[in-house]
């Protein structure tokens, strides 16, 4: 069952590894066209029956060269064994 979190914190506490890992590749791979930096928006974890977990989380921002606000969604899939695989995706939202 797909558990949401609205605290970037609360996920951070209960999934550290796969939590740090987004984060480490949205800061040295999702660069933002803005002063901005990019902000939580929600987080889940949805458990897999037998081989590891998969955890999301989507941010927003806004990128003054495309003029819009973008919404990006990292998602990290942690294998049974601890390995992890990094997924993201970017669409403009308005």
């Amino acid at each position: 069952m797909m558990q949401r979190y609205n605290s970037l914190d609360d996920l951070w506490c209960e999934w550290p590894e796969a939590t740090t890992a987004i984060m480490k590749h949205v800061k040295e791979n999702e660069p933002l066209e803005s002063k901005y930096e990019w902000h939580y928006e929600s987080g889940c974890v949805v458990p897999y029956h037998r081989d590891g977990y998969s955890v999301v989380i989507t941010h927003t921002g806004y990128d003054i060269k495309e003029k819009s606000t973008v919404q990006l969604s990292t998602q990290a899939k942690v294998s049974e064994s601890n390995e992890i695989l990094i997924t993201a995706s970017r669409r403009f939202i308005n």
